[in-house]
């Protein structure tokens, strides 16, 4: 699609898978903790990093406004490390950079997104998928951190089911 990924992950095996994923480069955040400085210099000609999606939330997202070029804009889609952030708003007026929150949508994004991932063929990396009685496992695999890709609950239609 035309994008130079700068992925972050945290060891240099998951690193090394998505960068044969097709990655550009890649950071371990483990072991460069200002890994948004680290992508700036990646993205030095253009100024740095264009745009962020931000899973991290409270902790990671002064990262990622370090990695950004003026202009730039993040897009925060999870809160994994938290919700309450400390921001100096003038990172983001001085950068003219943009902080947008980002949804699950309604049925017409669910659907056009669909269309894209069909579209391109897109094919999500799934670690390992779970039938609902396992959903205990499941979730102890997704604490666990050491995952590459989805995990998933696989929920089957009961032959009475009215839905």
């Amino acid at each position: 699609l035309g994008a130079q990924v700068i992925a972050t992950s945290s060891s240099d095996a998951k690193c090394q898978r998505v960068h044969e994923l097709g990655a550009w480069q890649t950071i371990n955040y483990n072991t460069t903790p200002h890994w948004g400085r680290a992508a700036k210099e990646l993205a030095a000609p253009s100024g740095g990093v264009h745009h962020v999606v931000e899973v991290g939330g409270a902790h990671t997202l002064s990262e990622s406004l370090d990695a950004l070029r003026s202009t730039g804009q993040v897009s925060m889609v999870g809160i994994l490390s938290g919700k309450k952030a400390t921001l100096e708003l003038y990172r983001i007026i001085q950068g003219r950079v943009r902080l947008k929150g980002i949804i699950v949508g309604n049925r017409d994004d669910f659907e056009a997104l669909n269309a894209f991932i069909s579209e391109h063929k897109i094919r999500p990396i799934v670690h390992e998928v779970f039938n609902l009685e396992q959903a205990n496992e499941a979730f102890e695999a997704l604490d666990q951190g050491k995952r590459f890709g989805k995990i998933c609950i696989k929920v089957t239609r009961s032959p009475t089911s009215k839905l």
